[in-house]
């Protein structure tokens, strides 16, 4: 056993660290090559059963290393086996529980009932009640994806519609290609997305604890229902604008 070994398990296994309300064990510290160290970490939530992300837990342990690289005088190369209340962290390193995943949807529905979206070779807009649900064509509502984004999945449905401020009904006979041009120009509005990705950071900040991390949030939409509807968008129409014939004056 190396001498680096030995002052790392003095160091590291003496007590638990504490971090944002996370407690960190290390159960075991181990020589790997050279003076490197490999080590296994147990991570105590604050609260049983809480969404998290395992970045977090990285990001925690590589300032508790750098505290014992001061302590020891010199740099201490390292590998980490991180566990969660005992059992293997998920393979995609985020977990999200029932309540969070809830909430989600929740506040973006509470905070988020209409949107407007523009033609770009005219004046001409649509504005529309917009909300949402879970995508269940996905295995998961939610993933990490590259360590760096939590990608959370959504379905919108879109009703009560204004074409040129006027109300109107959308004609059946082109629902799809309507479809097909919102969920187009919705799909390239950088502040819509922004701000369904504030509502969704604000929901699960409390628990993740994300805000110095290089890990971001992607939210990922796409159209369900018109007017209670299924519509079959495939985001390869050659249409990109709305046009009158879409729709049809409220009798």
């Amino acid at each position: 056993m190396s001498d680096i070994v030995k002052i790392a398990k003095k160091f590291l296994m003496s007590e638990p660290f504490y971090e944002d309300g996370f407690e960190y064990q290390f159960i075991s510290v181990e020589d790997d090559l050279y003076d490197a160290i490999k080590f296994t970490v147990n991570v105590l939530l604050p609260k049983k059963g809480q969404s998290f992300v395992v970045e977090k837990f990285s990001y925690d342990i590589a300032d508790i290393i750098e505290n014992m690289s001061k302590f020891i005088g010199q740099g201490v190369s390292y590998s980490e086996n991180i566990i969660v209340e005992g059992r293997t962290s998920p393979e995609e390193g985020l977990y999200l529980n029932d309540e969070d995943c809830d909430e989600i949807i929740r506040a973006l529905n509470e905070n988020v009932k209409y949107v407007e979206v523009s033609n770009n070779k005219d004046v001409s807009s649509v504005r529309a009640n917009i909300s949402f649900s879970r995508n269940k064509e996905r295995n998961k509502f939610y993933l990490m994806d590259s360590h760096q984004y939590i990608d959370i999945f959504l379905k919108y449905n879109i009703s009560n519609f204004e074409y040129n401020d006027v109300p109107v009904n959308v004609n059946l006979k082109t629902i799809d290609e309507f479809a097909e041009v919102f969920n187009e120009k919705l799909q390239n509005s950088d502040r819509f997305r922004d701000k369904l990705q504030d509502i969704i950071y604000r929901v699960l900040e409390p628990s993740l604890q994300i805000e110095y991390l290089e890990v971001y949030y992607n939210a990922q939409y796409w159209i369900d229902k018109v007017e209670g509807i299924e519509v079959h968008s495939t985001g390869n129409s050659f249409t990109t604008d709305f046009s009158p014939e879409m729709f049809t004056q409220i009798s």
